[in-house]
């Protein structure tokens, strides 16, 4: 089998280590397992040594005048501190954590995209307030981290209740990205249309599916062939799969 270029790991060895659960990853007790849970495999990583502190670039001076109060004095830290400081006070995996991070904002602390996204994990106003988030905490790398974590921790909790098990590493960023219950529903019914299971019902408009269409990884897998072609019709399992193989890059290599 060919290896994929994920810090040398065979597809199959990523999928066995993933196909244990995150039970490990997120340290919660399981008391029907047998034997132990294992401990992540330590996976060697390529790091970008250019973007390994995103905050020494001139890339925060573009922020609008705003928003440069708030972010002023996080430029100079590394988003790793934050991340790893949350991962080891929840006896969390910190790449899983690392990876959503660079997925959602390319580590950027200070974004807000043009739906109201903010922050190093792209938190909603609502979901941010469940976790104790004010609009303003979002772009604070230290809160939005601790939220980033307890939420990871109950949308696994959440996915195992559906459909019982834990959620892989790149399920618990699809649960991150599309919300627990949508995760829940994709993983549940993976035959059925994505697009139909992401669509909000009363608004025809707002579809989960087309506002996260990653359509440089599905140009990879083949779905599509430009970025100007339309958004195909995908099952709930290839959609999943396209986030899994965005995610795992990022996860098994290092995106800083």
């Amino acid at each position: 089998m060919e290896q994929n270029g994920y810090g040398g790991m065979q597809e199959q060895d990523i999928r066995q280590e993933q196909n244990k659960g995150t039970a490990w990853t997120l340290g919660i007790p399981d008391d029907k397992l047998p034997v132990p849970i294992p401990k992540p495999v330590n996976v060697p990583r390529k790091i970008n040594q250019g973007r390994y502190k995103p905050y020494e670039d001139n890339s925060w001076k573009q922020i609008d005048v705003d928003r440069n109060a708030k972010v002023f004095k996080y430029r100079d830290m590394s988003v790793y501190e934050p991340i790893r400081a949350v991962a080891e006070r929840y006896n969390l995996d910190s790449r899983t954590l690392e990876a959503i991070a660079y997925v959602e904002s390319s580590g950027r602390p200070w974004i807000e995209n043009n739906l109201g996204y903010k922050g190093l994990f792209q938190f909603a106003d609502r979901t941010g307030a469940d976790y104790g988030l004010t609009p303003e905490d979002a772009f604070d790398p230290y809160k939005a981290s601790d939220a980033a974590a307890r939420f990871m921790i109950d949308n696994a909790n959440h996915i195992r209740r559906v459909i019982g098990r834990y959620p892989t590493q790149p399920e618990l960023y699809l649960a991150h990205q599309q919300g627990m219950g949508n995760a829940a529903k994709l993983l549940k019914y993976p035959d059925q249309s994505a697009r139909k299971l992401l669509q909000h019902p009363g608004k025809p408009n707002v579809n989960g599916y087309l506002s996260n269409f990653p359509k440089d990884i599905a140009i990879e897998m083949g779905y599509i062939k430009t970025d100007k072609d339309p958004i195909p019709d995908l099952t709930a399992r290839q959609f999943a799969e396209m986030w899994e193989k965005k995610f795992n890059r990022l996860y098994y290599t290092g995106g800083w």
